[in-house]
């Protein structure tokens, strides 16, 4: 596991924790740098969360990391779009993906794409962040607080429900391969509000597919609907 000296740089700020220099055993081009750490999560917000959290890593420096995207509002409207309003729970991925199309967050070119393999997220990795689903046990109740690692030993067996993350990052560490995450409940859940995991607990405890957002090139650099989500 990863000791609280690998991670450097950590910059404390009024609404969220900035990490800084990526630790050496991650691969150099993991999305580290841009990320803004969402305050908790309103509800059954978690997709409307990592959308939002994947729109702000794009962004990068075009964002002030004093502020961050509305999620909740993702959410609401995925709610609306899909489930009337009247559904209190949360979206599926590429509702999310959706209703940030339809608020102007993301373009309307923008569309979701399946990432079926790990060795396919290491690629992806190169070019943006992906949004995944698991099914959360024991082991995210208490990840280690020093490196923010969950504890494979947990599950399957204690299912407690669904919830979605960002993942910014792959490496190896002591010959396993670890995906490394984003959540949404806080800064002060696992390492500063991130999270590691073995590739073999995140296959086995996945809740769906892993998503990326693909978006022609030269539109999302033009594009600037998000500025009316700002919070």
């Amino acid at each position: 596991m990863w000791q609280a000296s690998d991670w450097q740089g950590a910059l404390a700020q009024p609404r969220k924790a900035v990490l800084g220099s990526v630790p050496a055993e991650w691969t150099p081009r993991s999305w580290f740098g841009t990320a803004h750490v969402a305050t908790n999560q309103i509800g059954p917000s978690c997709v409307g969360m990592a959308v939002a959290n994947w729109v702000e890593h794009k962004l990068g420096s075009r964002l002030d990391k004093r502020t961050q995207i509305d999620g909740y509002a993702i959410w609401r409207r995925g709610r609306d779009m899909f489930w009337n309003g009247t559904y209190n729970d949360g979206l599926y991925l590429y509702q999310g993906v959706a209703a940030a199309v339809s608020l102007g967050i993301l373009p309307k070119t923008a569309k979701h794409r399946e990432v079926l393999s790990a060795t396919a997220w290491n690629a992806d990795l190169e070019k943006q962040p992906l949004i995944q689903a698991h099914w959360v046990h024991d082991g995210w109740n208490k990840p280690d607080t020093a490196s923010g690692c969950i504890d494979h030993q947990y599950g399957p067996s204690n299912n407690q429900g669904g919830h979605c993350t960002l993942m910014i990052g792959m490496g190896l560490h002591s010959g396993k391969n670890f995906v490394f995450s984003q959540n949404s409940w806080g800064a002060t859940w696992g390492r500063l509000g991130f999270f590691c995991m073995t590739v073999e607990e995140h296959v086995e405890n996945s809740a769906s597919d892993v998503l990326a957002i693909d978006i022609p090139d030269g539109e999302w650099e033009a594009w600037t609907g998000w500025k009316n989500y700002v919070t």
